[in-house]
């Protein structure tokens, strides 16, 4: 399991008055899974990754948009201050953010990968 892909080519270190999508190398994300896959995943292995939503705008959206290949993605939210989680669906992911109401993340999507290689 990997939870660190939100922060492959996003660049926190922002100036006042800067976007933090700005700053984000469109590519690097898909470049980072392509490499586990292709290099690191056993055939018929699984990867499956966590990431907070509302946190990297670019890599959110292509989460949404399954843009990076996943096989299953599954969505949670943070329900109360004391770390309690329910699943929802794409659907009732609505304008994420992180920080905000709780601490931290409040949605995460968990991103599942099968791969079906066989040597």
């Amino acid at each position: 399991m990997i939870s660190t892909l939100e922060h492959v080519g996003f660049n926190e270190n922002v100036s006042v008055g800067e976007k933090p999508e700005d700053f984000v190398d469109n590519n690097k994300t898909e470049e980072a899974i392509k490499n586990i896959k292709e290099n690191c995943l056993k055939p018929n292995g699984t990867l499956i990754i966590t990431v907070p939503l509302g946190y990297n705008r670019e890599m959110d959206r292509k989460l949404m948009e399954n843009k990076l290949g996943f096989t299953e993605l599954y969505y949670l939210k943070r329900i109360t201050t004391d770390n309690k989680w329910i699943e929802i669906n794409k659907e009732e992911v609505i304008n994420p953010k992180y920080g905000d109401p709780f601490p931290c993340a409040n949605y995460i999507c968990v991103g599942v990968y099968e791969n079906t290689n066989i040597i």
